[in-house]
């Protein structure tokens, strides 16, 4: 039998639904888990979470404001010794920004 592969970013809390967690995460909100007392959850599962479209939908779409706000922040400008996140990107230059991240990047969004 295959080895299950798992990864130390994400944890398993003991919902349902929606048990797939950050280990950016302490405890699951819901069912009240402890990430030091959860195990690593599967590659498998965790995979289509990081998918770049979905993600940049959600941020473009207001369900995910912390990631839109580092795709504004990322797509900024400098001006008279100041920093002003972006205003006004298109869904295209949100997708732009997303897959130029890193995994490790996008963990702390999901």
């Amino acid at each position: 039998m295959p080895k299950t592969l798992t990864t130390p970013y994400f944890w398993d809390c003991n919902c349902e639904t929606d048990f797939i967690h950050s280990k950016t995460e302490k405890r699951c909100s819901i069912c009240h888990a402890k990430s030091h007392e959860q195990p690593d959850s599967r590659v498998d599962e965790v995979l289509p979470l990081i998918d770049p479209k979905t993600l940049t939908k959600k941020a473009f779409y207001g369900s995910n404001d912390r990631l839109m706000a580092e795709i504004q922040n990322r797509n900024g400008y400098l001006f008279d010794g100041r920093w002003f996140p972006a205003n006004g990107i298109s869904l295209d230059q949100c997708l732009a920004t997303v897959n130029s991240m890193t995994v490790e990047e996008l963990i702390p969004f999901l």
